[in-house]
C-alpha cells in the first residue's frame, strides 16, 4: 500500500469547490489513478483534515502508486507544497496496541435502506461489531457524531451520516486486521469515509 498527504491550498478554486463537495473532491483525487480504476480490486480511500489554523490537508491511502503529477498538471496550485507519498506496510503483532482514527458512514442497513447509527452509546457498539469482524478490539473510544451531509453527485442529491472515532484498539487476529486496513470500514468509502488510519501507542 502506499500513503499520501496532499495540502490544499484554499487559494485554488478547485480546491474551494471541492472543500464544499465529497463528490468532487473524490473526482479530483481519481486523476492520479488510472481510469479505469472502479474496475479494479484495489480499493483507494482518504479523508480530509481541516486544521484549527483553517489549512486543509487529505490523506489518501492506496494499493497502486499514485501519479500526483497528473493532478497537478489538471489543476495548478491545487496543493500548497510536493505531495508526501511513501511505501505503507505496517508491521503488526498480534496483541498490539494502537492509536486509530476513523470517519465513517456509521450506518446500517434494514428494510432495504441504508439508515444512521444514531447515539453514542449505538455508535460504539457498531464499530465494536466491525472490530469483531476485522481483526481488533476497542479498548477505548471517542465518538463525534459529524451529522448529515448533503451534497451534489452529479445530477442527485445525495446526504451521509458522518460520524469521527478516536481511540485506542489491540491487534486480535493479525491478517484480518491487514484486510481492515486495506479495505476499509463501512459504507461510502470513495466519499472520504472508511479510511483506518492507526499509530503505535505513546510512550
Amino acid at each position: 500500500m502506499y500513503l499520501s498527504k496532499l495540502r490544499l491550498d484554499r487559494r485554488c478554486s478547485a480546491v474551494r469547490r471541492d472543500l464544499g463537495n465529497p463528490w468532487e473532491l473524490h473526482r479530483s483525487l481519481w486523476s492520479a489513478f488510472p481510469a479505469d480504476l472502479a474496475a479494479l480490486p484495489e480499493r483507494v480511500l482518504w479523508r480530509l483534515e481541516l486544521e484549527r489554523d483553517g489549512s486543509a490537508q487529505v490523506l489518501v491511502q492506496s494499493q497502486l502508486v499514485p501519479t500526483w503529477e497528473a493532478l497537478l498538471g489538471k489543476y495548478p496550485g491545487y496543493t500548497s507544497e510536493p505531495v508526501a507519498c511513501k511505501p505503507y506496510q505496517p508491521l503488526l503483532l498480534e496483541g498490539q496496541n494502537l492509536r486509530f482514527r476513523l470517519r465513517t458512514n456509521c450506518s446500517v442497513k434494514r428494510d432495504g435502506k441504508r439508515r444512521a447509527v444514531v447515539g453514542e452509546a449505538e455508535q460504539l457498539a457498531w464499530l465494536a461489531r466491525h472490530g469483531e469482524r476485522g481483526g481488533f478490539v476497542v479498548d477505548a473510544a471517542e465518538v463525534r457524531d459529524e451529522g448529515t451531509r448533503a451534497f451534489r453527485k452529479g445530477d442527485h442529491q445525495a446526504k451521509l451520516s458522518v460520524a469521527l472515532f478516536d481511540g485506542c484498539l489491540r491487534v486480535q487476529q493479525r491478517e484480518a486486521f491487514l484486510a481492515t486496513l486495506s479495505r476499509g470500514i463501512g459504507h461510502s468509502k470513495g466519499l472520504g469515509l472508511g479510511l483506518l488510519s492507526i499509530a503505535p501507542m505513546e510512550a
